[in-house]
């Protein structure tokens, strides 16, 4: 079986921030590959898998008890629990990318009373009608 880490390919399991996607190289390793995807997935496993790393867990259903900072993880987990699946398409488009650095510079700017919130809307704008 060959399971690797592969970061530039679309077709991939997508979870706790991690990619994981397994390369066949045959179509008798599919069942193997498929299995490894299964045990990455499930909730015990994931549980783990964000404990011992400090992850968000992508699944509604954890319940990873963390040995420290847990208020500040479970307020990033409701938040999470909260995020519409639709923006994991936004995330992925290279095009978000390519804005995210004016979108926070912006952001910041705002915060801090040097524009205005229409100013930074039309700035991000601006960004992503240039891209």
């Amino acid at each position: 079986m060959v399971c690797r880490f592969h970061p530039k390919r679309q077709d991939q399991l997508i979870g706790s921030r991690r990619q994981i996607h397994c390369l066949l190289q045959r179509q008798q390793e599919q069942e193997g590959c498929n299995g490894l995807m299964a045990v990455f997935s499930d909730k015990k496993h994931n549980e783990l898998y964000c404990l011992n790393t400090f992850n968000l867990s992508s699944r509604l259903d954890s319940n990873v008890q963390y040995p420290s900072n847990v208020d500040d993880f479970a307020v990033f987990q409701s938040d999470l629990s909260k995020t519409p699946a639709f923006t994991a398409v936004e995330w992925k488009d290279a095009n978000v990318n390519k804005i995210s650095t004016t979108l926070r510079e912006q952001i910041v700017q705002v915060l801090l009373g040097n524009i205005t919130a229409d100013a930074a809307v039309k700035a991000v704008q601006d960004k992503a009608n240039s891209l």
